[in-house]
């Protein structure tokens, strides 16, 4: 089968296929100049038609549930819950039994000694995962080096999970039956199939466990794969240019993904007649049961229209953000419109729309069903004498500028410890793009139930939690063999007094004049007295580890400490030797 690239760019010369209908050989006639005059907010219009307010009808923002616990863990699970991990579970196993019974495999294959996985074993699979996002190595082999002369050294992976085993699980990581599978152009053919069910589940736990604040953002996000797969785009504007496309919606004042689609060509899931934009908005809006309940939509030129917001006023919903000048429906005073800097904005309504242009580096223009033409001043810098200026601007473009940048903000905090290594297969990318989301979705879940903590923080917490069960039946490990070398019997042998005869003790000088008077002249002997010394018994053979040392401080303590320690510790086993 010829797989075919699909290259789309959401910039201004977007294929008309993609983006719906721009013009229209009929110009509006119900725009009407606004410019120096009040026009009714949204807020305002509510309350005089007695609408539906958005803090009355719609359920509590944020956690819905009250957590009694405080263990990241528990946040992560909430997300990737258990039969998302029997899931994995399953169609790993499935898949091992399909390849070994599909062909034959070489006498030395890994996959010959592929043993079925459990749910310990990939929760410790999936915290190792996470754990390579926070310790960044060039190589998968390289978390299971030997070398323990690299200040990089991990002896934990290998304690954990074999570079094998690790590998093997990578190689057979599944999460759909193979053999239920439609061909292309085929009905009921789903060109996600490979990765369907993990993605309503985790879908689902997002939106059952967070409902999202009034306001709403719409945008794109990119998951970077150059593999070829026919539904894979190009959007120059992306920090990864190449990959799997997602329409993505969040709440904007947390960043918290609350559902996303993944775009698979448009002859697979939109209305060509409607345009991708309204189809996508729509679709999320539906999906996530968000419509009717006064949310605030904010998206970018690439969705919207004149249509999608008369259909997203008709039912509650507000909606803000850039617009294409050209689009369907659109004033055709904007079209050519010339403003300079020193100019105000300007305006234009057709109810319940309001459209707005201003001059900043370019003209800008918004079209808005939740804004009046209200206008704020800014202090912006400029080439000027005084090195700035007073730039004024629609509220409803400062709206925008506030609200719309929750999809980018939420793949900066997935990128920030990704797991960055290399993929064969597409489904294996966007599982860990999935992966990412839930974990930063969990943390947002984290700090909205109340809690504190650093990002790196709380993944490093989820490892420690997914590789609890593994640790707690594993045995510990045996002990490293150890080169066996002879130890001085003074260190390890038994010790006995032993006496040495007579000894002759000389006086001291008491001071410095008596050094010097006694200097270059002998001693006088005072007394003489029994000495002991120590005997040691026969050297003895043990590990370099465990050698034990006699003396804990051996600088705070001399031989005569020594002596004297000894004697008085030994005494009763030395007269019975003597």
């Amino acid at each position: 089968m010829n797989e075919v690239l699909r290259e789309v760019s959401d910039d201004e010369g977007a294929d008309e296929e993609l983006i719906g209908p721009v013009r229209d050989e009929e110009e509006p006639r119900d725009w009407r100049s606004v410019t120096g005059r009040r026009v009714a907010s949204e807020d305002e219009r509510r309350a005089s038609e007695g609408r539906t307010l958005f803090d009355d009808n719609r359920p509590r923002p944020g956690p819905q549930r009250v957590w009694s616990s405080n263990d990241p863990y528990d946040f992560f699970k909430s997300m990737f819950t258990d039969s998302v991990i029997d899931l994995m579970v399953t169609e790993t196993n499935r898949y091992a039994d399909q390849i070994h019974s599909a062909c034959e495999m070489a006498p030395h294959a890994r996959l010959r000694d592929f043993k079925p996985t459990n749910r310990a074993e990939m929760e410790t699979y999936l915290g190792i995962q996470v754990s390579m996002g926070l310790i960044k190595k060039p190589q998968i082999t390289d978390y299971w080096s030997t070398n323990k002369n690299n200040l990089g050294w991990t002896p934990n992976y290998s304690r954990t999970m074999s570079r094998n085993r690790f590998q093997m699980i990578t190689a057979c990581l599944h999460f759909n039956n193979n053999r239920k599978r439609v061909e292309r152009d085929q009905p009921g053919y789903d060109p996600l199939f490979k990765v369907r069910p993990l993605l309503d589940q985790v879908s689902s736990n997002f939106s059952s466990e967070y409902y999202p604040h009034e306001q709403l953002s719409i945008d794109e996000s990119m998951v970077s794969f150059r593999g070829r797969i026919f539904f894979r785009q190009y959007i120059p504007s992306k920090r990864h240019r190449f990959g799997i496309k997602n329409f993505v919606l969040t709440d904007a004042s947390t960043n918290y993904t609350y559902i996303w689609d993944v775009y698979t060509g448009g002859a697979y899931t939109y209305n060509r007649e409607t345009g991708i934009g309204h189809s996508t908005v729509m679709t999320l809006m539906n999906h996530g049961n968000l419509l009717g309940k006064g949310h605030t939509v904010y998206t970018d030129n690439f969705y919207t229209s004149p249509a999608l917001y008369k259909a997203l006023h008709a039912q509650n919903t507000g909606a803000c953000g850039t617009v294409r000048v050209n689009r369907r429906g659109m004033p055709p005073g904007l079209r050519n419109l010339k403003l300079k800097p020193t100019e105000p904005p300007v305006f234009f309504e057709s109810f319940p729309l309001l459209a707005a242009s201003f001059r900043d580096a370019g003209i800008v223009t918004v079209l808005s069903t939740v804004n009046d033409n209200a206008v704020i001043s800014k202090r912006v810098s400029s080439k000027g004498p005084d090195g700035h200026r007073v730039l004024k601007k629609p509220k409803a473009v400062e709206d925008y500028y506030r609200y719309m940048g929750g999809v980018d903000r939420a793949d900066q905090l997935c990128s920030y410890y990704a797991y960055q290594h290399r993929v064969m297969k597409w489904y294996h990318r966007l599982y860990h793009h999935i992966k990412e989301v839930a974990l930063v979705n969990a943390y947002i879940l984290y700090k909205e139930s109340g809690n504190t903590m650093p990002a790196a923080v709380f993944r490093d917490k989820v490892v420690e939690g997914l590789l609890r069960k593994q640790r707690a039946t594993q045995s510990p490990p045996p002990m490293p063999l150890v080169e066996m070398t002879a130890v001085p019997a003074r260190l390890v042998g038994r010790h006995f007094l032993r006496n040495r005869g007579q000894t002759v003790l000389y006086a001291r000088p008491e001071n410095e004049a008596q050094k010097m008077e006694g200097k270059g002249e002998s001693r006088h002997p005072t007394s003489a007295r029994h000495a002991q010394t120590i005997q040691h018994s026969a050297p003895l053979t043990v590990s370099r580890s465990t050698t034990p040392s006699l003396c804990t401080d051996s600088n705070s303590r001399s031989h005569t400490d020594l002596q004297r320690s000894l004697t008085k510790h030994w005494r009763v086993q030395c007269q019975s030797q003597l």
